[in-house]
This record gives structure tokens, C-alpha cells and sequence, in this order.
């Protein structure tokens, strides 16, 4: 991934990622709220715990943009999320990956 001279993304994704195009897959992160409500049905997982919401913790490589059926409660801690996995070839949209059915599986151990 390269940021190009207008601030898009030109991005590359290995053999290994683009097999995970289309597959249901479990993912570990933070929530990173989009709406200041206590559910959301559209938001960030992001590789680290968010500490400032001007800036995405991880960037680009770092967050999975995350579209639930079922809105799920807004929490600091790390969680598990199961859905689908694409992979979002769009170079204004900021983001690189998306999981799509997203649902809670289970809290991993501390």
C-alpha cells in the first residue's frame, strides 16, 4: 500500500489476502464508533485500542470497515467478529478491507 500524490491509495494485495475475498472469517479488534449512539451497525475494527478520534489507530492496513445486520453495543474492550470478508478496491474511500454480516462471536480471554 502507497499513498499516491493526490492522497489516495494504490494498493497491492497478496495471493493469500485475495483468497479471502468472498470467505467468512473471524477477526480481533477494537471498535472504533462511527455515530455516538450505544449500538452501531456500521463501524471500525481497528488493530489497536483508539485513543484519539481525529486519527484511525493503525491506518488504513490497521481498520476493516464493518457493516452488521444486527447493530452491535458499543465497547473499549477487544472483540471477536465473524462475517465476510471483502476487500474494497476503491482508492477514495481510505479504507482497504470490509467485513460485511458482521456478529459477535465471543470476547477473548484477558
Amino acid at each position: 500500500m502507497r499513498y499516491r500524490q493526490d492522497y489516495t491509495l494504490d494498493v497491492q494485495f497478496s495471493d493469500t489476502v485475495q483468497a479471502l475475498e468472498g470467505e467468512v472469517v473471524q477477526l480481533v479488534g477494537f471498535m472504533l464508533p462511527l455515530e455516538a449512539t450505544d449500538e452501531q451497525s456500521h463501524f471500525l475494527l481497528v488493530s489497536t485500542p483508539p485513543s484519539c478520534f481525529f486519527h484511525v489507530p493503525g491506518g488504513p492496513a490497521g481498520a476493516v470497515e464493518v457493516r452488521a445486520d444486527t447493530p452491535i453495543a458499543v465497547r473499549w474492550d477487544p472483540i471477536v467478529l465473524s462475517g465476510t470478508f471483502r476487500l474494497i478496491d476503491d482508492p477514495e474511500a481510505g479504507l482497504i478491507y470490509r467485513l460485511e454480516h458482521a456478529q459477535i462471536e465471543k470476547r477473548p480471554s484477558p
